[in-house]
């Protein structure tokens, strides 16, 4: 009786004790068909697991076996540079298959012992040597590499980040107003001018409300300038609130205590709005309402805003 096995899996015959036989395992001396077919079970699985092979070309087993080869080919990753058990070139024998830049090689002069320019008979010429006959430094080269070089290199032939910034080419034209990319003056932070005058007629100007104004954008206070038509004083208070609430009153002051003043003067500028409320809302209304005046018959506030949106 021949072997099946590669070219199939056993299949062993069933086996059967005598009757009247019971299976005893504390029986050693015995055999029963119990440790038979065991043995029988055991070898099924083990070719089963590997497989059947025509002639181990390339089959099952083989391509387990395979496997372990790979395990071999990863290990050597760990003797290469940066592995984990990495060896070094003086710890080879040999000659490297690669060829290596030398380290601290003597590239400038021609005097190198038996290694010299003159010994290896490279031919150089008359525009590569100096007076002396010694190579030209080589620096030069890389002009030939520039814009409109003999060996130019474009931008697009490099990788990396180019060391100076460089102005953009009708890029520019995207963000214009009605382009596909427009800015708006939030974009950019834009200031403008939130101007009123008061004007008393040929007379001091009176207290009281003067002006009410609609912001249609959403901006930042940033200052506060008056102007007068002649030295005097002038308190001007500034009232805020929503459209949807106009008017505004005395409670919507956005200048706690300190209102924009002149005081014994032709102007006034305040940068630092103490206390301000300086935000606007769009479609927000401003109410100048005069708290106290003398001499003054003309007065101009501006208010420097900047758009946020």
């Amino acid at each position: 009786m021949t072997a099946e096995y590669p070219d199939a899996i056993f299949d062993p015959r069933t086996k059967e004790n005598k009757s009247g036989v019971v299976y005893d395992a504390g029986k050693k001396t015995v055999g029963f068909a119990e440790d038979l077919t065991k043995l029988d079970e055991e070898v099924v699985a083990i070719q089963t697991a590997l497989g059947t092979d025509d002639k181990w070309n390339f089959g099952t087993i083989w391509e387990w076996l395979q496997s372990i080869s790979t395990l071999l080919a990863a290990h050597k990753t760990q003797h290469q540079n940066g592995g984990t058990d990495e060896l070094s070139v003086a710890g080879l024998s040999g000659e490297l298959a690669d060829g290596q830049i030398p380290k601290a090689h003597d590239l400038g002069g021609t005097e190198h012992g038996a290694d010299s320019l003159i010994n290896l008979n490279l031919k150089i010429s008359d525009a590569n040597v100096d007076d002396d006959g010694d190579p030209r430094d080589p620096n030069a080269h890389k002009v030939s590499h520039q814009n409109g070089g003999t060996d130019e290199l474009s931008v697009a032939g490099l990788s990396g980040e180019l060391a100076d910034n460089q102005p953009p080419k009708g890029h520019h034209a995207t963000h214009a107003f009605g382009e596909s990319d427009a800015l708006s003056d939030g974009d950019i932070g834009v200031v403008h001018a939130i101007a009123i005058q008061i004007d008393g007629g040929g007379a001091v100007i009176e207290t009281g409300i003067k002006a009410d104004i609609l912001v249609p954008f959403k901006c930042t206070i940033e200052g506060a300038y008056l102007l007068a038509d002649q030295s005097g004083s002038i308190v001007i208070d500034i009232w805020k609130d929503t459209y949807a609430n106009y008017p505004p009153t005395d409670a919507d002051s956005i200048t706690d205590s300190t209102p924009p003043t002149i005081t014994t003067a032709t102007k006034s500028a305040d940068v630092a709005l103490t206390d301000w409320t300086q935000s606007i809302t769009a479609n927000d209304t401003l109410r100048f309402n005069v708290d106290s005046v003398t001499t003054i018959e003309r007065a101009t506030l501006i208010l420097r805003v900047r758009k946020t949106e």
